[in-house]
């Protein structure tokens, strides 16, 4: 989709096309650049200390396209996304694509918080590029986004803070239900931790954990077993078991560290919740963290412990010092995790 006289504006793509056949810089699907080189244009700007705006741009429930219509649906998707991106940026600013459905773009106009406001607020508005109907050759699905941008040098002065930047404020769209865009504000977004599982794919890190909980005999030896494992794989400080009588268990020792009433009447029949620390306490986020006032937590993130209709408590994945976006992987990790305790109290009961 890029031409050369599209890439040449820019003085990175001017030089390099000079030596190079630009198919070799497109991405063959959508037609926009490929992550590295992305990347080495990133880069080239920060070596020249060229501001610019960072933007990463995931869109929502991308997989039910491709399960509901089929894959060669879901290029036309990707296809036409990438072609009104590009079209709306216009020379302002290249777009990448950094892999699967997730786009990348520079814009080296708005830069300052309100003009970048606004342009990611026509993003949205008018039909543009979001929040609208694909007419497509067998069906108009309906698409939608979440953003997170981030401004060089502002918010950070290398490629590698950008981009976690970036991805803190892409991740906190999506917890704040996707479909919209947020722009980084230090003093909201510095101390966000964004952890992933990324040494290893989940199926191995679940077969490692169920080996090493079945290995262990007593209650407290396979709580233990499960700190360690959760401890290394999500970095977590805590891991807490609050029994059906509402004694909250410390996973490291085995010690009753503190009693709770209402946690289970508070929750109720929630699968899975997390949550960051908020004064309201009218608030789920607000009761929980009043409930648990005596332990010094910032970020939680429970699932119930239940099989069979029987319920055995909840656990509690914990941060004590920074506010946390919870990813899809450890909160399935978690709710796994419970699922094997589960099993172990259903057939302690028998």
């Amino acid at each position: 989709m890029y031409t050369n006289v599209d890439l040449i504006k820019h003085p990175f793509f001017k030089d390099m096309l000079k030596q190079t056949n630009i198919s070799y810089l497109l991405d063959p699907l959508t037609g926009v650049v490929t992550r590295q080189v992305f990347i080495d244009f990133v880069h080239n700007l920060i070596s020249q200390n060229i501001p610019f705006t960072l933007a990463m741009l995931d869109l929502d429930n991308f997989k039910q396209i491709n399960d509901n219509y089929g894959h060669q649906t879901g290029d036309e998707v990707l296809r036409s996304v990438a072609s009104d991106l590009a079209k709306y940026l216009g020379s302002n600013g290249i777009v990448g694509r950094f892999g699967g459905d997730e786009f990348v773009y520079v814009d080296l106009v708005n830069i300052d918080y309100d003009s970048n406001h606004n342009f990611l607020s026509g993003m949205y508005n008018n039909f543009c590029v979001l929040r609208k109907n694909l007419k497509l050759s067998n069906c108009n699905p309906f698409i939608t986004g979440t953003i997170g941008a981030c401004t060089f040098p502002r918010d950070a002065k290398t490629y590698e803070d950008l981009l976690t930047c970036a991805d803190k404020t892409l991740y906190r769209g999506k917890v704040k239900g996707r479909n919209c865009y947020i722009i980084y504000v230090e003093s909201k977004h510095k101390n966000i931790t964004v952890q992933k599982i990324a040494k290893e794919d989940l199926y191995t890190v679940m077969y490692t954990i169920s080996h090493e909980f079945e290995s262990a005999i007593t209650k407290n030896d396979k709580l233990y077993t499960l700190f360690i494992n959760l401890e290394s794989i999500m970095k977590i400080q805590y891991l807490l078991f609050i029994d059906k009588t509402g004694a909250i268990i410390d996973c490291n020792n085995g010690k009753i560290i503190g009693t709770t009433k209402n946690f289970k009447k508070i929750l109720g029949d929630t699968a899975i919740i997390d949550s960051n620390y908020v004064y309201d306490t009218t608030s789920l986020d607000g009761m929980i963290h009043d409930e648990l006032g005596m332990l010094p937590l910032q970020s939680i993130l429970i699932t119930r412990i239940e099989m069979n209709n029987h319920f055995f408590g909840h656990l509690l994945c914990t941060e004590q010092r920074n506010s946390r976006i919870w990813q899809p992987d450890e909160k399935a990790l978690l709710f796994y995790v419970a699922k094997c305790l589960a099993g172990f109290f259903e057939r302690e009961s028998l």
